[in-house]
């Protein structure tokens, strides 16, 4: 009996390297693209989960739990609209992660972009760890820091400037996560991240 649990344990194990998680930001599962109008529509899944198979009398207890479960969508229209709504099932709740609404284009000598950006998402000026999605981690996890230096995502509009020399990034957000607002006013915060290189 004991040379079985090693035998399953092991094609588990097996199983789970082989296994090759999906880049729906890159590679969405769902294209929809009308060339004529210059539409393009994505849908896109992740699934995430953890699960402990215990043989012996432990405080730590056999089971599983599915840790994130997402589904992604975005539209973009000609080379300047880009919409983009990320939905959370994490947990056995459901949570609206990103949701945003950009407008960008290109600076009159194409050597700068500008863009515009207003819903729920990311503040520039929060933690880089933050700026990254799950999706790209090895483990599902974030550093304990990066909880407490901001929100993480939250309420706002964002200008973004970016050209070979010099990258501006600032907005206007909400103190509080949406959907999640305290009694009262709750104040605005007004925030950025700006570089120079020569």
């Amino acid at each position: 009996m004991k040379n079985y649990k090693y035998l399953v344990m092991s094609a588990m194990a097996v199983m789970a390297l082989s296994a090759t998680a999906q880049d729906f930001d890159t590679d969405p599962t769902l294209n929809i693209n009308n060339e004529e109008k210059q539409v393009k529509f994505t849908v896109g899944a992740r699934f995430m989960a953890d699960a402990l198979y215990n043989t012996e009398f432990k405080p730590l207890h056999s089971g599983a739990s599915i840790t994130d479960a997402r589904i992604r969508t975005s539209m973009s229209y000609g080379q300047n609209w880009y919409f983009y709504a990320d939905f959370g099932f994490g947990g056995g709740k459901f949570s609206q992660k990103n949701i945003f609404l950009q407008y960008s284009t290109p600076g009159a000598n194409n050597d700068a972009t500008h863009a515009i950006k207003v819903g729920y998402y990311n503040d520039p000026a929060g933690t880089m760890a933050a700026q990254s999605s799950l999706g790209s981690y090895h483990f599902i996890s974030r550093p304990g820091m990066a909880s407490s230096l901001g929100e993480g995502r939250e309420l706002g509009i964002t200008y973004k400037y970016s050209s070979n020399n010099l990258f501006l990034y600032q907005g206007v957000f909400t103190e509080d996560q949406y959907n999640r607002v305290a009694a009262g006013y709750d104040g605005i915060t007004l925030s950025g991240r700006w570089l120079y290189r020569n």
